[in-house]
């Protein structure tokens, strides 16, 4: 067998970005891969539905992946999955229970079924897995903000590599799952080489509050409330979708589910005891109309105010059973994404005019952070106080100030790794460096088609801002000579009395342009349409500064 003295590391997403978390541990001739996850879109991605990690490095080394080994089931760590295993497939999939049932729905999804060769393999809290010959995974429990949370030891011939996943520490957990402080410490005593840990919430230097005191608040202001309370929250926080149930209950409420997400993780959850309410204290969402709205608690999703979410269509007017009531309690018990305040913002102040009552993050109790602080981060580090040290999960700015953090501890600065994605970062028993960089395309899912194309976003963007302009281009053919007739059909562009004016200016350009491409170069389709493009985007930015999309089109008169 061939002796390496080196592991390499390489992320393919979630380094300089909150979303698409994946990590390749390759050793040898094998690889395997740490979650694999999506992002949603903010504002440059017009139209975009999902973002995708670039799998092209493991498409070219696919024989070599041994495993996928999921932390979580929140969408930023498993939502990429069908994707991967779709182009790169088939592999072995090692999970825990809640993720597991959300990836066994995902591959339903996506026409992947069981009579495929899915190999999906449940793992529990402390579960140790062999994986080809250089590999085993050790799952730790931690507490997050969903069900089945864990870190993962990866133990490798060279040493110990432990990957946090989306951690923080909760001393009393709403779900008795403690977080593992022994394991951790058990793994520190015996050496880690390289900790690769969540930097998301290192600007806030302490914890402040448990899920415990979350459910307290949430109970007063639903005992307090005179009227129905909807709460909207992530679908995956089972831990607060459970507590508010309960809570409902405890004050003589029904419970209703709204939401596609939220009715399925609710169902899984169940089925898996993680929620346990009797059937008599649900109800149907068509039926809150049948009952007083001081006897209703509504769980919808929403929190980050998706377009196609409940709580959106509530505050639009337009969900079938929902309308807003002057006496209503609106709680929005979750952190906004970064990316998502305006959004979030919309919401609160529509739902204020309208007459509701709103309680959210900031001003009220109503919501708990799923990742560490800086002084848990701290934590984790003097527990399993490695020799390498490499901050993951996080823009820029929570990468370095987590390095930041280690260097004050007493790590040295040569032991950290400030990497980015699609870095090689290879580690050898005295030393990590990181010595290439792959170039990682942007992968986008479009109306249910994967592209990289960045061409149509371009496109879209400069329609969104400066308009579209399509120039007609009718040419008829009279005896020996060649007639054009031009229209002009604008959007976006220009609007008002001058807009004719510059509509009639175009068609005279268009003319002009045809005439003189047919003059020097005959009926060339291709050399029309292009100096008519050329010719209508130079006036538009000479004389109104704006870049619109041109369209040309020939048509043939007869």
């Amino acid at each position: 067998m061939k002796n390496l003295t080196k592991l390499r590391i390489i992320p393919l997403g979630g380094l300089g970005e909150i979303g698409k978390n994946i990590m390749v541990v390759e050793y040898d001739d094998e690889i395997v891969v740490i979650d694999c996850g999506i992002m949603f879109p903010d504002y440059e991605f017009l139209g975009v539905d999902l973002i995708l990690p670039d799998f092209n490095y493991l498409k070219y080394k696919k024989d070599k992946i041994k495993g996928l080994l999921i932390t979580h089931g929140h969408e930023d760590h498993i939502g990429g999955i069908p994707f991967m295993y779709k182009e790169i497939g088939p592999f072995p999939v090692f999970s825990p229970g809640f993720a597991y049932e959300l990836i066994k729905n995902k591959f339903k999804e996506h026409g992947i079924f069981w009579e495929d060769n899915i190999d999906l393999i449940k793992v529990r809290a402390r579960s140790k897995i062999k994986i080809g010959k250089f590999f085993t995974a050790e799952y730790i429990q931690v507490n997050h903000s969903i069900a089945d949370s864990f870190a993962i030891a990866i133990h490798t011939p060279l040493g110990t590599i432990l990957h946090t996943g989306d951690f923080k520490i909760d001393n009393n957990p709403v779900d008795n799952c403690f977080f593992d402080f022994y394991k951790f410490a058990e793994l520190g005593e015996k050496g880690v080489l390289l900790l690769m840990s969540d930097s998301t919430n290192v600007e806030r230097r302490y914890s402040t509050k448990t899920e415990r005191e979350v459910g307290e608040s949430l109970s007063e202001i639903v005992r307090s409330s005179k009227g129905r309370v909807i709460v909207a929250t992530f679908a995956s926080n089972i831990s607060r979708v459970s507590q508010l149930a309960k809570i409902g209950i405890e004050n003589n409420r029904k419970v209703a589910i709204v939401g596609r997400n939220m009715e399925l993780n609710f169902q899984i959850a169940r089925n898996l005891n993680y929620i346990r309410i009797d059937e008599d204290n649900l109800i149907n969402i068509e039926d809150i109309n049948n009952y007083p709205d001081d006897k209703l608690l509504i769980i919808t999703t929403g929190s980050q105010g998706e377009p196609m979410s409940a709580l959106h269509r509530i505050i639009e007017n337009t969900h079938k059973y929902i309308k807003v009531k002057h006496n209503d309690v609106y709680i929005i018990s979750a952190s906004v994404i970064p990316g998502n305040e305006k959004t979030v913002s919309k919401i609160i102040n529509t739902l204020f005019l309208q007459g509701a009552h709103v309680y959210y993050e900031g001003t009220n109790n109503v919501h708990v952070s799923g990742h560490a602080p800086a002084d848990q981060q701290q934590i984790m580090l003097r527990l399993t106080n490695p020799k390498f040290f490499m901050p993951i999960h996080g823009e820029p700015r929570h990468l370095i100030k987590h390095a930041d953090l280690a260097v004050e501890m007493g790590w040295e600065e040569d032991n950290i790794i400030l990497a980015r994605n699609g870095d090689v970062v290879e580690i050898e028993k005295d030393r990590a460096d990181i010595v290439e960089h792959i170039d990682l395309d942007t992968v986008f899912v479009d109306a249910n088609i994967v592209s990289n194309k960045k061409n149509i976003i371009k496109e879209r963007k400069a329609m969104s801002e400066d308009g579209v302009i399509v120039a007609i281009i009718g040419l008829k053919q009279l005896d020996n000579e060649i007639e054009c007739i031009p229209d002009i059909i604008s959007k976006g562009f220009l609007f008002g009395d001058e807009l004719k004016g510059v509509e009639n200016t175009m068609k005279d350009m268009v003319v002009n342009t045809v005439m003189s491409v047919i003059y020097n170069n005959g009926i060339d389709y291709n050399a029309i349409k292009n100096k008519v493009t050329k010719t209508i985007q130079l006036y538009a930015q000479n004389n109104f500064y704006k870049k619109p999309m041109v369209i040309p089109r020939i048509i043939e008169i007869e």
